[in-house]
């Protein structure tokens, strides 16, 4: 059963009249605008150069609710058709997707958190470093390490990077899931319908 997107889109339009919409984390980015919905054919053409098909909430908040645009924090990434036919999500981290891996499964029981676990305890202590050029140094190794846990295609793959909560955290959508794992897993889309917002 998908989400009833029904009147969200016109509830969003007016958070971004409101005199305050401002005061809203990520608002003076996104300033409360959705991209158009996708029409069937779009959403179509999408999948099918992803070869993927997209969970349903997400397919219903494309064609029902908009493309992308105000959401949570930064926005919800806008997925669009270049010149060239070519569907891309836009936003800051919207190109840690992997557009070639987004139809391989999503691996839900992987060890990446015991891994970034493990990454967190070596992070370098400012403390410890007599010269801020060597505690610079041994920071941006550690952050090049990272980054090539966060790159790496066993933990992208089978999801699309869809919003930028601040501070270099962003929100991944699974996309491959087997029926058993959708039962364990919550899409993000699921999670972008504003609460208690009235017209």
């Amino acid at each position: 059963m998908s989400t009833d997107w029904s009147g969200v889109r016109e509830r969003v339009e007016a958070l971004g009249r409101h005199p305050h919409r401002n005061t809203i984390f990520g608002a003076d980015d996104h300033q409360m605008r959705l991209d158009p919905p996708l029409t069937a054919d779009e959403l179509a053409d999408l999948e099918h150069r992803l070869g993927v098909s997209l969970p349903e909430d997400y397919r219903t908040f494309l064609t029902q609710v908009s493309a992308g645009g105000a959401g949570p924090a930064y926005g919800v990434f806008p997925v669009r058709r270049d010149n060239s036919g070519t569907w891309r999500w836009i936003g800051d981290g919207s190109n840690m997707t992997n557009l070639d891996l987004v139809k391989v499964p999503f691996l839900v029981d992987r060890p990446y958190g015991e891994i970034l676990a493990r990454l967190d305890d070596e992070r370098p202590d400012e403390e410890k470093f007599d010269d801020i050029e060597d505690f610079d140094t041994a920071m941006e190794e550690w952050q090049e390490r990272l980054y090539a846990v966060f790159l790496d295609p066993g933990f992208t793959g089978g999801a699309i990077c869809l919003v930028h909560y601040g501070c270099a955290q962003r929100a991944w959508m699974p996309t491959a899931l087997s029926t058993a794992q959708q039962a364990r897993c919550r899409t993000a889309a699921s999670r972008l319908m504003p609460r208690g917002v009235s017209v």
